[in-house]
Order: C-alpha cells, then structure tokens, then sequence
C-alpha cells in the first residue's frame, strides 16, 4: 500500500500564488501551511481536496473561484487583507461548519457557500453592502443578521436554508429578489 503526502508545508518559500489547479484532486491533502508571502489563490487552488484546515496570510489578497470547492475543510476564517472572495470559493464544501470574513469585504459573490449543507455560524463584516444570487443556497443557517449597510440581496440568497427561522434584514433595503427565502421552513 502506498503512503501520500497528507501535510505541504510550503511556510519557508517565496511564493506569491498558488495556481490554478494547484492542488486541485489531490484527495490526501489534509493541511498545508502556506507561503507567509502569498498574495492569491487562485481558480481550483485546492478543489476537490480533503483538505480539513488552512491558515491563510494577511497577505493573501483575492481568493480565485472555486478555490476550495468541495473540499474537506471545517471552519475557514479569511483575514482582513482579502478584499476579493470570488464566486463558487466555496461551492460545496459539505463539512464547512463556520465561516469568519474578512471585514474589507464588501461583496459576497454568487453562489460562495451553495451546497455548504453544514454551514450554521457565519459572521459578516460590518461594511458588506451586496449579497449576490444564492450566497447561502443550501446551508444549515438557522438564524443570520445582515447589516445595515447591505443594500442589496440577490435572487434565491437563502434557498432552501431548510434550518434557517430568524433573519434580520437590513433597514436599508428597498426590495426582495424573487425566490430570497423559497424552500425555508
């Protein structure tokens, strides 16, 4: 039986990005210590992993599309220095438990925790002001507190959040996108 390389330790390297496809597939990754230099991570960094924790820098800047997608990690907090968490980031990640965003934050692009089926505890940033089309789509949410300064919630946010029964709204919103709570019981 062969042994693979569960744990990457690239913490002594200068590298900026972790490229598409990086690590993308390779199922026994567990954990990785990343470069303290990092500025992006880029589309399909670490998909499909089992990858259960990561420590990002604060020099990390943009998080790519599916970076994490359907990976094994549990709890992810994205430090202040990330601006940019592209859409689908975390697109499946089904033991994903709890999420802390960065506060410079200002938009959650579509469909960024869809199909986290185990996502209860997330903290967003005071400043967001767009939760784009099904953000939480899928969650295990069962209560959130949006912001003030949200001024927009897209289309199927909260679809099918079965576990989800307390939301407040931000007072600055003016309408609700079709299908925002639809399959909520």
């Amino acid at each position: 039986m062969r042994n693979f390389c569960k744990a990457i330790d690239l913490s002594n390297t200068d590298i900026t990005v972790i490229p598409t496809f990086a690590m993308d597939a390779y199922e026994p990754l567990e954990s990785i210590k990343l470069p303290h230099n990092l500025k992006v991570i880029e589309d399909e960094a670490f998909s499909e992993t089992n990858l259960k924790t990561i420590v990002i820098p604060d020099s990390v800047t943009t998080i790519e599309k599916w970076a994490f997608e359907s990976s094994g990690l549990t709890t992810i907090s994205i430090p202040d220095s990330v601006t940019k968490v592209d859409m689908e980031a975390f697109l499946y990640c089904t033991n994903l438990k709890e999420v802390y965003l960065s506060a410079n934050l200002e938009i959650l692009e579509e469909n960024l925790f869809f199909g986290c089926t185990s996502l209860s505890t997330i903290v967003l940033p005071k400043n967001l002001m767009i939760i784009e089309m099904g953000v939480f789509r899928e969650t295990a949410l069962q209560s959130i507190v949006i912001p003030d300064s949200v001024t927009y919630i897209g289309e199927a946010a909260f679809y099918d959040c079965t576990e989800l029964s307390q939301v407040t709204l931000p007072k600055n919103m003016t309408e609700i996108a079709p299908y925002l709570f639809r399959g909520c019981t």
